[in-house]
């Protein structure tokens, strides 16, 4: 390092900056999404079934309540599913004891 750049790690502050230390979001239970939000199943449309030959079978990918197992990633943060509290984040900052 030459005497006249910067530090890389502080910038010439001479203080690192760590990153806030979080916990798992309590109310979404680390999910991000708001608990109680539904999002309906794309491979039946919401129904349960599927039609298949000669009868319509229970939907593999909800098994058959019409409702989406997994929230994908595009539906948070700020969204209307997302969790109020870690806003769709599924962490919030970690409250540290002091002493």
């Amino acid at each position: 390092m030459s005497p006249l750049s910067t530090c890389q790690v502080c910038g010439g502050t001479g203080r690192r900056t760590l990153p806030q230390p979080t916990d798992r979001c309590a109310f979404c239970r680390g999910t991000g999404v708001h608990p109680g939000a539904r999002m309906t199943c794309t491979t039946c449309g919401g129904v349960g079934a599927v039609t298949a030959p000669p009868d319509a079978v229970r939907c593999p990918c909800c098994g058959g309540t019409g409702w989406a197992r997994d929230w994908p990633d595009y539906i948070w943060p700020d969204s209307l599913f997302s969790c109020p509290c870690c806003g769709g984040k599924g962490v919030v900052a970690a409250k540290l004891a002091n002493g």
